[in-house]
């Protein structure tokens, strides 16, 4: 007898299963668990974990379709649970609109043409865009779990299962870099201790007022810049005589640290005084959102970072602005911020009445100029 010897796997029938195996029940019970977990600790961190859990089920799907020519329901079940953990977590306890990074830098404000698309959103906006944010890997899973349980006796099932088992790893993958990642912060909330402060601060300069006497404040802050940059302090390379003139009409601290070697925490300390590590701003700062194209990494890198969901300084911070504020002063923020994107970490919303500048120094991206108030721009 002649001829090729024929090829069992591609004619092997292809199976629906739907019998308690052991590492399909294994994978359900760890998505159960990380389901808890998402719900009960409330970290991004946990969606993290989530996400990375779903592309590995995908990758098992993939091979059991693929190489195995079978499919168990259990292993759909195991990555249904981490979708709806990761959607519900964040229609619930999301701290924006719900658009995740399908939107641009900017929309952590709220505009007036867009209200609901942007800024904060409500229940409803959060609700419609985590279920837009997940529906392809449901669709896909979907498709693939009627097309596997009617048509199992079907030659082309298999081909179209192997198509869908890789749209549904590509669709996982995708999720990592366009799902939300900004939730409220897990954080014990002082705002009644702010409250208080700044009422007492306010009705106190109501009896007394700022009169023309009252000097006006400027705080001129540069990241990496030394004691000796200024010919004030003695640089004899180049001369700083607008910064010499401040410091001669002004008041000048001849013994000063910095609370931080890098920028977002120094900032913090600088605005609050108090150390960053106390108000879970002790890192730099990344942006939390970005267009998905090329990849938007760095909206991922607070949710590993940063304590407690906080993406800044929270808005519960006294601040020198807010002081000044209800002091009396007009107050106003320029340049780099780099203390937060959307919601209470706005300038705008920490005391200033104008800001005009970037939230971010200009090598991260998206990198913008936005004129803001009242937390609009």
């Amino acid at each position: 007898m002649t001829g090729l010897k024929k090829d069992k796997t591609q004619s092997r029938k292809f199976e629906f299963q739907s019998s308690k195996n052991k590492f399909p029940i294994a994978l359900v019970f760890i998505a159960v668990a990380l389901t808890l977990t998402q719900w009960i600790i409330g970290l991004n961190l946990i969606t993290l974990i989530n996400l990375i859990f779903l592309f590995i089920v995908s990758v098992v799907i993939f091979v059991n379709v693929v190489f195995k020519a079978r499919l168990n329901k259990w292993l759909l079940l195991a990555y249904a649970l981490p979708i709806f953990a990761i959607a519900s977590f964040y229609i619930v306890a999301g701290a924006d609109s719900g658009w995740g990074a399908l939107s641009t830098g900017k929309d952590g404000f709220v505009n007036v043409d867009h209200y609901l698309w942007q800024g904060e959103g409500n229940f409803f906006t959060r609700l419609a865009g985590n279920i837009l944010i997940v529906s392809p890997c449901v669709a896909l899973a979907s498709v693939l779990f009627l097309i596997c349980k009617k048509l199992c006796d079907k030659k082309f099932v298999r081909p179209i299962a192997s198509v869908l088992s890789v749209s549904l790893i590509l669709a996982s993958v995708a999720l990592i870099f366009t799902c939300n990642l900004r939730a409220k912060p897990v954080a014990v909330d002082m705002s009644g201790g702010e409250d208080d402060y700044l009422k007492a601060l306010n009705d106190y300069y109501n009896k007394n007022g700022v009169n023309s006497q009252s000097p006006n404040v400027l705080v001129i802050l540069m990241d990496d810049m030394g004691y000796g940059d200024t010919s004030y302090n003695g640089n004899t390379v180049y001369s700083t005589p607008a910064m010499d003139f401040v410091g001669q009409e002004g008041v000048a601290f001849d013994n000063f640290y910095a609370s931080y070697s890098v920028c977002s925490p120094s900032r913090f300390a600088t605005l609050t005084g108090r150390y960053p590590y106390r108000g879970y701003a002790d890192n730099v700062i990344y942006p939390t959102v970005t267009t998905s194209m090329p990849v938007c990494f760095t909206r991922l890198f607070n949710a590993i970072e940063m304590g407690g969901n906080v993406d800044g300084m929270l808005g519960d911070e006294i601040t020198l602005a807010e002081v000044f504020k209800n002091a009396g002063y007009a107050t106003g923020g320029f340049g780099k911020w780099h203390l937060g994107d959307y919601g209470e970490y706005l300038p705008t919303n920490q005391g200033f009445d104008y800001f005009y500048g970037s939230h971010y120094v200009n090598d991260m991206t998206p990198f913008y100029y936005v004129e803001e108030s009242d937390g609009r721009y």
